[in-house]
């Protein structure tokens, strides 16, 4: 998804005023330059070393699919040459659709693929795992790049009521060529909110700015 169809996202939104769609376009500048705001964490991250992945909230009503964004930054004195991301959430009217690539992975060959485990919860209440794995290119001393590396499509089901869907991240992330994992990754999850049918979807909030 490029500026102009994020921007015709906005402005089908009859809800959204000007305000929000340059709020909109600034936060994809941001995104795509690899510019990071400020985010408060409870530990203090050092840049230097630490891969940090996030994830972009959005919404969907039922029938339909909640694009979900993947932004990566890689630390600046290490390159990345694989990351795993786990996305773990309930999935009982929330189901995997596909995982697609984003435009720094399209532009750097990133190699994508994406694995989904079922499971349960301490409650009995079914769950779904997604795997993502994001490579660089076989022999490339490159890093994974920084900006939105992927989107994970879900899909709602008919019966979802108005739900709020918590999306759990865990990630690890190796050097080019290497099996050692990196020692510190930072992963950021996010949430799927399920609208009323007849209410436009949101748009995603970006790059670590939830």
């Amino acid at each position: 998804m490029m500026f102009r169809e994020v921007l015709s996202l906005v402005a089908q939104n009859g809800r959204c005023n000007m305000t929000l769609r340059m709020a909109v376009f600034i936060a994809l500048l941001a995104a795509f330059s690899g510019l990071v705001p400020a985010v408060a964490q409870e530990t203090e991250i050092d840049v230097a070393t630490t891969p940090r992945v996030s994830l972009g909230k959005t919404s969907a009503s039922p029938e339909e699919t909640a694009m979900v964004p993947v932004y990566f930054i890689p630390p600046k004195s290490i390159p990345v040459g694989r990351l795993k991301l786990d996305v773990s959430f309930v999935s009982v009217n929330l189901k995997f659709d596909r995982v697609e690539p984003g435009p720094v992975a399209d532009s750097a060959k990133v190699h994508l693929s994406a694995q989904v485990t079922p499971g349960k919860n301490e409650n009995g209440i079914e769950t779904s795992t997604v795997a993502l794995v994001a490579t660089v290119p076989e022999q490339s001393a490159d890093s994974l790049p920084s900006g939105l590396l992927a989107y994970i499509t879900l899909r709602v089901s008919a019966t979802a009521r108005p739900a709020k869907i918590t999306l759990k991240t865990s990630a690890e992330a190796t050097r080019p060529g290497s099996t050692d994992p990196l020692p510190d990754v930072r992963s950021f999850g996010a949430e799927v909110e399920v609208m009323a049918p007849g209410y436009s979807p949101t748009v995603v909030c970006f790059f670590f700015t939830h």
